[in-house]
């Protein structure tokens, strides 16, 4: 059995589908610079981390904190997310 390669970028309509939203939202959050995508030849290209990314900050804004996603640093999330979501 072959294992699948390792995708450092995929196309938008992959990228919609990892997030679970339309590739029309995908634009939006492009345009309103909550996601960056790279321009190979004329198709563009979103990176698994710059994906990743968003879906951590997602988390951050929301004030549930990933531990995942810095296990040394998590009391430093924690107070960080309080911050900026409490007044």
């Amino acid at each position: 059995m072959e294992s699948q390669p390792l995708r450092l970028l995929v196309n938008s309509r992959k990228a919609a589908e990892a997030l679970d939203i339309s590739e029309r939202h995908l634009w939006q959050l492009e345009d309103r610079g909550h996601l960056t995508a790279i321009k190979l030849g004329r198709s563009k290209k979103y990176s698994i981390s710059e994906l990743e990314r968003f879906v951590a900050d997602q988390y951050k804004r929301a004030g549930a904190v990933d531990e995942r996603l810095d296990p040394f640093d998590s009391a430093a999330i924690n107070s960080k997310v309080k911050n900026d979501v409490l007044p």
